[in-house]
């Protein structure tokens, strides 16, 4: 998936005031004055959201805010580097959605699909405070204010996993598993990047800005 295409899917998307907004991913290809070969998938590659001013409408603003996947490089204003003179140029580009699978006493259900993590998430809490007997307004208060942690003795949740000891129910799980769309004949499913060379790859590109350039 092209660039593009991908501001294209976030701007139809965000044109109808959604309450949830999209999830993907950029790796450039070309870093300009500061590219360097040593730079992994990973440090290439920034998760951005369709909550952009650059995708919303009547915006008066063009800012793209991204993180680079490698950890080392957050809250980056891309479009700054992407509108320079030889500036960052986008490579392969994919929208994330997320795949919410549920297990009951080793018998797994039905899995559901959502386009963005949120939503996911609210589900996951849903089903875990209509099996667990619990308020979700209360249980979703809490895991906000945990910063995406909620726990106690019969259940704990996170943003990617749920477990729940339901007594005569049985015992539940959830995962959210992300699904990386990257055109209709190429998905990939789990961590993306996974290899250990990519685990242990260099420093970002900004991370060299910030020495040349003094931060971004």
């Amino acid at each position: 998936m092209k660039y593009l295409d991908l501001a294209q899917i976030f701007s139809a998307h965000e044109a109808n005031h959604p309450r949830y907004h999209l999830d993907g991913l950029i790796t450039f290809s070309d870093f300009g004055p500061f590219e360097n070969p040593s730079y992994t998938q990973l440090d290439r590659t920034y998760a951005v959201s369709s909550n952009n001013k650059a995708f919303l409408p009547n915006r008066l603003g063009f800012s793209i805010f991204g993180t680079c996947l490698n950890g080392k490089d957050p809250h980056v204003r891309l479009e700054h580097y992407m509108r320079q003179p030889n500036g960052w140029v986008p490579g392969e580009c994919c929208l994330i959605f997320y795949q919410l699978q549920c297990v009951n006493d080793r018998e797994f259900l039905q899995p559901s699909l959502y386009p963005p993590q949120r939503q996911a998430i609210a589900s996951m809490l849903q089903d875990l405070c209509t099996h667990g007997r619990l308020e979700f307004d209360d249980v979703l208060a809490a895991f906000d204010n945990g910063n995406g942690q909620i726990s106690s003795n019969e259940f704990e949740a996170s943003r990617s996993s749920a477990w729940l000891n339901a007594g005569s129910a049985g015992n539940w799980d959830w995962v959210i598993q992300p699904i990386y769309l990257y055109d209709t004949k190429k998905l990939a499913v789990g961590v993306p990047f996974p290899t250990p060379e990519c685990n242990h790859g260099t420093s970002g590109p900004s991370e060299k800005q910030k020495d040349n350039k003094g931060g971004v």
